[in-house]
Protein backbone atom coordinates (compact mmCIF):
# COMPACT_ATOMS: atom_id res chain seq x y z
CA UNK A 1 0.00 0.00 0.00
CA UNK A 2 1.20 3.04 -0.99
CA UNK A 3 1.19 6.41 1.16
CA UNK A 4 -1.51 7.70 -1.02
CA UNK A 5 -3.54 4.87 -0.55
CA UNK A 6 -3.05 4.67 2.78
CA UNK A 7 -4.87 7.97 3.16
CA UNK A 8 -7.71 7.35 0.98
CA UNK A 9 -8.39 4.09 3.00
CA UNK A 10 -8.16 6.53 6.14
CA UNK A 11 -10.51 8.69 4.41
CA UNK A 12 -13.03 5.90 3.03
CA UNK A 13 -13.52 4.34 6.43
CA UNK A 14 -13.62 7.99 8.46
CA UNK A 15 -16.43 8.74 5.62
CA UNK A 16 -17.95 4.91 6.29
CA UNK A 17 -17.95 5.93 10.28
CA UNK A 18 -19.72 9.29 9.42
CA UNK A 19 -22.61 8.02 8.33
CA UNK A 20 -22.68 5.42 11.46
CA UNK A 21 -21.25 2.29 9.30
CA UNK A 22 -19.12 0.23 10.11
CA UNK A 23 -16.44 -0.81 7.28
CA UNK A 24 -12.78 -1.61 6.36
CA UNK A 25 -10.86 -1.62 3.91
CA UNK A 26 -10.44 -5.35 2.65
CA UNK A 27 -8.14 -5.05 -0.43
CA UNK A 28 -6.77 -2.96 -2.80
CA UNK A 29 -6.68 -3.36 -6.86
CA UNK A 30 -4.58 -1.26 -8.68
CA UNK A 31 -5.38 -0.16 -12.04
CA UNK A 32 -4.15 1.57 -14.58
CA UNK A 33 -6.61 4.13 -14.45
CA UNK A 34 -9.00 3.77 -11.09
CA UNK A 35 -7.75 1.93 -8.19
CA UNK A 36 -10.38 -0.43 -6.31
CA UNK A 37 -10.95 -0.44 -2.91
CA UNK A 38 -12.90 -3.67 -1.29
CA UNK A 39 -15.04 -2.73 1.57
CA UNK A 40 -16.60 -5.05 3.87
CA UNK A 41 -19.95 -3.52 5.92
CA UNK A 42 -22.28 -5.03 8.18
CA UNK A 43 -24.97 -7.06 6.30
CA UNK A 44 -27.83 -5.28 8.25
CA UNK A 45 -26.44 -1.82 6.27
CA UNK A 46 -28.48 -0.46 3.21
CA UNK A 47 -26.47 -0.59 0.26
CA UNK A 48 -28.40 3.13 -1.33
CA UNK A 49 -26.76 4.66 1.95
CA UNK A 50 -23.24 4.08 0.36
CA UNK A 51 -24.16 4.01 -3.52
CA UNK A 52 -25.60 7.47 -3.09
CA UNK A 53 -22.85 8.87 -1.15
CA UNK A 54 -20.83 8.53 -4.30
CA UNK A 55 -19.86 12.26 -4.24
CA UNK A 56 -19.34 12.75 -0.57
CA UNK A 57 -16.77 9.88 -0.67
CA UNK A 58 -14.77 11.63 -3.55
CA UNK A 59 -14.33 14.95 -1.71
CA UNK A 60 -13.58 13.64 1.48
CA UNK A 61 -10.46 10.97 -0.34
CA UNK A 62 -9.69 14.54 -2.22
CA UNK A 63 -10.01 12.42 -5.72
CA UNK A 64 -11.67 13.49 -9.52
CA UNK A 65 -14.50 10.39 -9.15
CA UNK A 66 -15.67 7.72 -6.71
CA UNK A 67 -18.04 5.23 -8.33
CA UNK A 68 -19.36 2.75 -5.95
CA UNK A 69 -20.34 -0.62 -6.76
CA UNK A 70 -21.81 -4.19 -4.73
CA UNK A 71 -19.38 -7.29 -5.33
CA UNK A 72 -20.81 -10.18 -3.78
CA UNK A 73 -20.45 -9.62 -0.35
CA UNK A 74 -17.98 -6.39 -0.73
CA UNK A 75 -18.56 -2.98 -1.46
CA UNK A 76 -16.58 -1.94 -4.61
CA UNK A 77 -15.10 1.60 -4.55
CA UNK A 78 -13.83 2.70 -8.10
CA UNK A 79 -10.97 6.39 -7.21
CA UNK A 80 -9.46 7.85 -9.63
CA UNK A 81 -5.76 7.31 -9.73
CA UNK A 82 -4.30 10.77 -9.31
CA UNK A 83 -2.02 10.19 -12.88
CA UNK A 84 -3.72 8.29 -15.91
CA UNK A 85 -2.14 5.97 -18.24
CA UNK A 86 -3.63 5.95 -21.42
CA UNK A 87 -4.87 2.28 -22.83
CA UNK A 88 -2.64 2.16 -25.94
CA UNK A 89 -4.21 1.46 -29.53
CA UNK A 90 -1.64 -1.27 -30.16
CA UNK A 91 -1.74 -3.48 -27.14
CA UNK A 92 -5.63 -3.91 -28.02
CA UNK A 93 -4.77 -4.76 -31.46
CA UNK A 94 -2.27 -7.04 -30.56
CA UNK A 95 -4.62 -8.71 -27.89
CA UNK A 96 -7.91 -8.88 -30.48
CA UNK A 97 -4.77 -10.42 -33.22
CA UNK A 98 -3.34 -13.13 -30.77
CA UNK A 99 -6.01 -14.19 -27.93
CA UNK A 100 -7.31 -17.80 -28.88
CA UNK A 101 -10.97 -16.53 -27.49
CA UNK A 102 -10.98 -13.11 -29.29
CA UNK A 103 -9.90 -14.78 -32.57
CA UNK A 104 -13.10 -16.78 -32.39
CA UNK A 105 -14.77 -14.12 -32.28
CA UNK A 106 -17.46 -13.50 -35.32
CA UNK A 107 -17.33 -9.43 -34.38
CA UNK A 108 -15.05 -8.66 -31.86
CA UNK A 109 -15.87 -5.56 -30.25
CA UNK A 110 -12.59 -4.04 -28.08
CA UNK A 111 -13.55 -2.65 -24.62
CA UNK A 112 -9.82 -1.99 -24.03
CA UNK A 113 -9.22 -2.66 -20.09
CA UNK A 114 -10.83 -3.62 -16.75
CA UNK A 115 -9.69 -2.05 -13.56
CA UNK A 116 -7.67 -4.68 -13.25
CA UNK A 117 -5.45 -3.67 -16.35
CA UNK A 118 -6.72 -6.87 -18.18
CA UNK A 119 -7.41 -6.98 -21.40
CA UNK A 120 -11.23 -7.68 -23.12
CA UNK A 121 -13.76 -7.40 -25.58
CA UNK A 122 -17.61 -8.74 -26.74
CA UNK A 123 -18.46 -10.70 -29.71
CA UNK A 124 -21.73 -8.62 -31.19
CA UNK A 125 -23.00 -11.52 -32.01
CA UNK A 126 -23.45 -12.54 -28.95
CA UNK A 127 -25.29 -8.78 -28.03
CA UNK A 128 -26.49 -8.57 -30.77
CA UNK A 129 -26.81 -5.31 -30.98
CA UNK A 130 -25.50 -2.39 -28.84
CA UNK A 131 -27.12 0.65 -27.64
CA UNK A 132 -23.87 3.41 -27.36
CA UNK A 133 -24.59 6.49 -25.05
CA UNK A 134 -21.83 9.07 -24.13
CA UNK A 135 -22.11 12.95 -23.90
CA UNK A 136 -19.65 15.32 -25.83
CA UNK A 137 -15.73 14.22 -24.70
CA UNK A 138 -16.26 10.90 -23.54
CA UNK A 139 -14.88 9.27 -26.16
CA UNK A 140 -18.07 7.93 -28.18
CA UNK A 141 -16.27 8.75 -31.39
CA UNK A 142 -12.88 7.56 -30.92
CA UNK A 143 -14.61 4.39 -29.64
CA UNK A 144 -15.84 3.84 -32.59
CA UNK A 145 -13.17 4.52 -34.32
CA UNK A 146 -11.16 1.65 -32.54
CA UNK A 147 -14.06 -0.94 -33.34
CA UNK A 148 -13.56 0.61 -36.81
CA UNK A 149 -9.95 0.11 -36.82
CA UNK A 150 -9.59 -3.62 -35.41
CA UNK A 151 -12.05 -5.05 -37.44
CA UNK A 152 -10.14 -3.44 -41.22
CA UNK A 153 -7.08 -5.61 -39.46
CA UNK A 154 -9.20 -8.45 -37.78
CA UNK A 155 -11.67 -9.42 -40.38
CA UNK A 156 -12.05 -9.36 -44.01
CA UNK A 157 -14.93 -8.51 -46.34
CA UNK A 158 -15.85 -12.44 -46.24
CA UNK A 159 -16.26 -12.52 -42.83
CA UNK A 160 -18.10 -8.77 -42.09
CA UNK A 161 -19.26 -5.39 -44.07
CA UNK A 162 -20.06 -2.25 -42.78
CA UNK A 163 -22.67 0.19 -43.18
CA UNK A 164 -21.81 3.41 -41.92
CA UNK A 165 -23.97 6.37 -41.03
CA UNK A 166 -22.64 9.56 -40.33
CA UNK A 167 -24.64 12.82 -40.64
CA UNK A 168 -22.16 14.60 -38.91
CA UNK A 169 -19.39 14.02 -41.51
CA UNK A 170 -16.85 14.64 -38.62
CA UNK A 171 -15.83 11.58 -37.53
CA UNK A 172 -16.04 8.53 -39.55
CA UNK A 173 -14.57 10.27 -42.91
CA UNK A 174 -11.29 8.48 -42.67
CA UNK A 175 -12.88 4.74 -42.78
CA UNK A 176 -15.61 5.56 -46.22
CA UNK A 177 -12.47 3.57 -48.30
CA UNK A 178 -12.22 1.05 -46.58
CA UNK A 179 -12.27 -2.48 -48.24
CA UNK A 180 -14.75 -3.49 -45.47
CA UNK A 181 -16.93 -0.48 -46.14
CA UNK A 182 -20.09 -0.89 -47.87
CA UNK A 183 -21.66 2.35 -47.42
CA UNK A 184 -21.43 5.63 -45.52
CA UNK A 185 -24.78 7.84 -45.82
CA UNK A 186 -24.35 11.36 -44.60
CA UNK A 187 -28.00 12.38 -45.29
CA UNK A 188 -31.37 11.28 -43.74
CA UNK A 189 -32.47 10.51 -47.41
CA UNK A 190 -29.43 7.85 -47.72
CA UNK A 191 -29.72 6.80 -44.23
CA UNK A 192 -33.30 5.62 -44.98
CA UNK A 193 -32.93 3.98 -48.58
CA UNK A 194 -29.88 1.94 -46.75
CA UNK A 195 -32.27 0.53 -44.37
CA UNK A 196 -34.63 -0.11 -47.01
CA UNK A 197 -31.98 -2.07 -48.36
CA UNK A 198 -31.10 -3.56 -45.61
CA UNK A 199 -34.92 -4.96 -44.62
CA UNK A 200 -34.59 -6.75 -48.45
CA UNK A 201 -31.41 -8.47 -47.60
CA UNK A 202 -32.52 -9.47 -44.72
CA UNK A 203 -35.46 -10.92 -46.78
CA UNK A 204 -33.10 -12.34 -49.33
CA UNK A 205 -31.21 -14.25 -46.50
CA UNK A 206 -34.56 -15.11 -44.92
CA UNK A 207 -35.53 -17.09 -47.97
CA UNK A 208 -31.89 -18.66 -48.34
CA UNK A 209 -32.22 -19.93 -44.57
CA UNK A 210 -35.77 -21.64 -45.96
CA UNK A 211 -34.13 -23.25 -48.35
CA UNK A 212 -31.61 -25.17 -46.65
CA UNK A 213 -33.56 -25.22 -43.48
CA UNK A 214 -31.21 -23.33 -41.31
CA UNK A 215 -32.74 -21.49 -38.23
CA UNK A 216 -29.78 -18.60 -38.36
CA UNK A 217 -26.77 -17.48 -40.52
CA UNK A 218 -24.50 -19.95 -38.53
CA UNK A 219 -25.97 -22.85 -39.40
CA UNK A 220 -26.71 -21.67 -43.18
CA UNK A 221 -22.51 -20.94 -43.27
CA UNK A 222 -21.67 -24.44 -41.77
CA UNK A 223 -24.02 -25.61 -44.29
CA UNK A 224 -22.88 -24.22 -47.58
CA UNK A 225 -18.96 -24.40 -46.70
CA UNK A 226 -16.87 -21.43 -46.75
CA UNK A 227 -16.59 -20.59 -49.99
CA UNK A 228 -20.87 -19.82 -49.86
CA UNK A 229 -20.82 -18.42 -46.70
CA UNK A 230 -22.60 -15.48 -46.14
CA UNK A 231 -20.95 -12.27 -44.56
CA UNK A 232 -22.12 -10.89 -41.12
CA UNK A 233 -23.36 -7.21 -41.52
CA UNK A 234 -22.91 -4.38 -39.32
CA UNK A 235 -24.57 -1.01 -39.14
CA UNK A 236 -22.83 1.88 -37.29
CA UNK A 237 -24.87 4.81 -36.63
CA UNK A 238 -22.45 7.90 -35.69
CA UNK A 239 -25.47 9.79 -34.21
CA UNK A 240 -29.67 8.00 -34.31
CA UNK A 241 -30.64 11.13 -32.25
CA UNK A 242 -30.10 13.97 -34.59
CA UNK A 243 -31.48 11.40 -37.58
CA UNK A 244 -34.75 11.05 -35.73
CA UNK A 245 -34.87 14.78 -35.00
CA UNK A 246 -34.32 15.24 -38.74
CA UNK A 247 -36.77 12.77 -39.32
CA UNK A 248 -39.62 14.69 -37.16
CA UNK A 249 -39.24 18.08 -38.32
CA UNK A 250 -39.11 17.04 -41.71
CA UNK A 251 -42.09 15.03 -42.15
CA UNK A 252 -44.14 17.89 -40.94
CA UNK A 253 -43.33 19.35 -44.59
CA UNK A 254 -45.95 17.93 -46.60
CA UNK A 255 -43.52 18.31 -50.15
CA UNK A 256 -40.88 16.58 -48.72
CA UNK A 257 -39.45 13.36 -49.94
CA UNK A 258 -38.44 11.72 -46.45
CA UNK A 259 -42.17 11.52 -46.23
CA UNK A 260 -42.28 8.45 -49.00
CA UNK A 261 -40.04 6.51 -46.47
CA UNK A 262 -40.50 4.73 -43.27
CA UNK A 263 -39.79 6.60 -40.21
CA UNK A 264 -36.33 6.74 -39.37
CA UNK A 265 -36.78 5.34 -36.05
CA UNK A 266 -39.09 2.37 -37.11
CA UNK A 267 -36.54 0.99 -39.61
CA UNK A 268 -33.65 0.76 -36.82
CA UNK A 269 -36.66 -0.79 -34.34
CA UNK A 270 -37.50 -3.16 -37.22
CA UNK A 271 -34.01 -4.08 -38.09
CA UNK A 272 -33.03 -5.07 -34.65
CA UNK A 273 -35.84 -7.08 -34.18
CA UNK A 274 -35.28 -9.51 -37.72
CA UNK A 275 -31.93 -9.02 -38.50
CA UNK A 276 -29.57 -11.13 -35.45
CA UNK A 277 -30.72 -14.85 -37.35
CA UNK A 278 -30.06 -13.21 -40.94
CA UNK A 279 -26.42 -11.71 -39.28
CA UNK A 280 -27.62 -7.93 -39.29
CA UNK A 281 -26.22 -6.63 -36.42
CA UNK A 282 -26.24 -2.59 -35.83
CA UNK A 283 -24.67 -0.45 -32.92
CA UNK A 284 -26.40 2.71 -32.37
CA UNK A 285 -24.58 5.61 -30.64
CA UNK A 286 -25.93 8.66 -29.30
CA UNK A 287 -24.87 11.60 -27.04
CA UNK A 288 -28.67 12.56 -26.24
CA UNK A 289 -30.01 10.73 -23.43
CA UNK A 290 -33.96 11.51 -23.73
CA UNK A 291 -36.61 9.05 -23.37
CA UNK A 292 -37.98 11.60 -26.69
CA UNK A 293 -34.81 9.93 -28.71
CA UNK A 294 -34.37 6.67 -26.93
CA UNK A 295 -38.31 5.08 -26.68
CA UNK A 296 -38.82 1.59 -24.39
CA UNK A 297 -39.10 -0.09 -27.99
CA UNK A 298 -35.79 1.10 -29.20
CA UNK A 299 -34.45 -0.14 -25.62
CA UNK A 300 -35.80 -3.39 -25.57
CA UNK A 301 -34.40 -4.21 -29.03
CA UNK A 302 -30.89 -3.08 -28.54
CA UNK A 303 -29.85 -5.01 -25.27
CA UNK A 304 -26.75 -4.82 -24.93
CA UNK A 305 -25.52 -1.06 -23.39
CA UNK A 306 -22.45 0.79 -23.10
CA UNK A 307 -22.31 4.01 -21.54
CA UNK A 308 -19.30 6.35 -21.38
CA UNK A 309 -19.85 9.66 -19.10
CA UNK A 310 -23.08 11.11 -18.79
CA UNK A 311 -23.76 14.50 -17.13
CA UNK A 312 -27.03 13.57 -15.17
CA UNK A 313 -28.28 10.19 -12.97
CA UNK A 314 -31.47 10.69 -15.34
CA UNK A 315 -29.06 10.21 -17.99
CA UNK A 316 -27.77 7.19 -16.92
CA UNK A 317 -31.00 5.71 -15.66
CA UNK A 318 -32.00 5.83 -19.37
CA UNK A 319 -29.16 3.95 -20.63
CA UNK A 320 -28.43 1.56 -18.00
CA UNK A 321 -31.43 1.51 -16.10
CA UNK A 322 -29.26 2.78 -13.06
CA UNK A 323 -27.30 5.21 -11.79
CA UNK A 324 -23.23 5.01 -12.54
CA UNK A 325 -22.35 6.74 -15.84
CA UNK A 326 -22.67 10.67 -14.17
CA UNK A 327 -19.70 9.45 -12.21
CA UNK A 328 -17.04 8.08 -14.66
CA UNK A 329 -13.43 10.10 -15.71
CA UNK A 330 -14.45 10.55 -19.27
CA UNK A 331 -11.91 9.69 -22.51
CA UNK A 332 -12.94 6.19 -22.46
CA UNK A 333 -14.20 5.48 -18.77
CA UNK A 334 -17.14 2.86 -20.01
CA UNK A 335 -19.83 0.90 -18.20
CA UNK A 336 -20.82 -2.05 -19.97
CA UNK A 337 -24.31 -3.74 -19.55
CA UNK A 338 -25.06 -7.20 -21.09
CA UNK A 339 -27.99 -8.37 -22.52
CA UNK A 340 -30.47 -9.59 -20.04
CA UNK A 341 -28.16 -8.25 -16.53
CA UNK A 342 -28.61 -5.57 -14.74
CA UNK A 343 -24.31 -6.13 -13.31
CA UNK A 344 -22.52 -3.06 -15.17
CA UNK A 345 -18.50 -4.01 -16.06
CA UNK A 346 -16.38 -1.08 -16.05
CA UNK A 347 -13.56 -0.68 -18.50
CA UNK A 348 -11.42 1.95 -19.79
CA UNK A 349 -11.28 2.19 -23.81
CA UNK A 350 -8.14 2.33 -26.22
CA UNK A 351 -6.80 5.16 -27.11
CA UNK A 352 -6.80 5.70 -30.95
CA UNK A 353 -4.84 8.97 -32.45
CA UNK A 354 -4.62 9.90 -36.08
CA UNK A 355 -1.13 8.00 -36.84
CA UNK A 356 -2.94 4.84 -35.74
CA UNK A 357 -5.98 5.73 -38.23
CA UNK A 358 -4.01 6.27 -41.10
CA UNK A 359 -1.56 3.64 -40.28
CA UNK A 360 -4.16 0.97 -39.95
CA UNK A 361 -6.56 2.20 -42.99
CA UNK A 362 -3.74 2.69 -45.31
CA UNK A 363 -1.48 -0.38 -44.38
CA UNK A 364 -4.23 -2.76 -43.11
CA UNK A 365 -3.43 -6.09 -45.51
CA UNK A 366 0.75 -5.29 -44.42
CA UNK A 367 -0.17 -5.69 -40.46
CA UNK A 368 -2.83 -8.32 -40.99
CA UNK A 369 -0.01 -10.36 -43.08
CA UNK A 370 2.39 -9.57 -39.91
CA UNK A 371 0.03 -10.78 -37.17
CA UNK A 372 -0.56 -14.31 -39.44
CA UNK A 373 3.11 -14.81 -39.82
CA UNK A 374 3.62 -14.65 -36.03
CA UNK A 375 0.86 -16.33 -35.21
CA UNK A 376 1.79 -19.31 -37.13
CA UNK A 377 5.33 -19.07 -35.99
CA UNK A 378 4.46 -19.24 -32.45
CA UNK A 379 6.21 -15.85 -32.04
CA UNK A 380 4.97 -13.56 -28.84
CA UNK A 381 3.66 -10.18 -30.59
CA UNK A 382 4.71 -7.22 -28.59
CA UNK A 383 2.34 -4.34 -28.54
CA UNK A 384 5.63 -1.57 -28.66
CA UNK A 385 6.71 -3.52 -31.69
CA UNK A 386 3.75 -4.66 -33.59
CA UNK A 387 2.70 -1.18 -35.12
CA UNK A 388 6.30 1.29 -35.90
Amino acid sequence: MTPEQGRIVLAFENKLKGLGIVGRVMDIVDGPIVSVYKVQIGNSVPISKIINKAEDFALAAGVEKVLIQREGSLINIYAANTTRKDVDFKETLTYIMTDEQAKKAVIPIPLGVDYKGAHSFIDLVECPHILLAGSAGSGKSVFQSAILSILQVARTRREVTINLVDTKRLDLPLFKALPIVDSCSETLEEYLQMMQEMLKVHERRGDLLNRFNARNIAEYNETVGKDNELPRILILIDEFADLIMQDRERRRDKDDPVRDFPRADFLLQRIAQVGRATGIHIIAATQRSSTRIISGDIKANLPCRISLKLPTYTDSFTILGQGGAENLLGKGDMLVQAPGSEDLKRYHGPLVNKPDIKYVTEEYQQVRNMYAMMSRKGVPCLAEESIQ
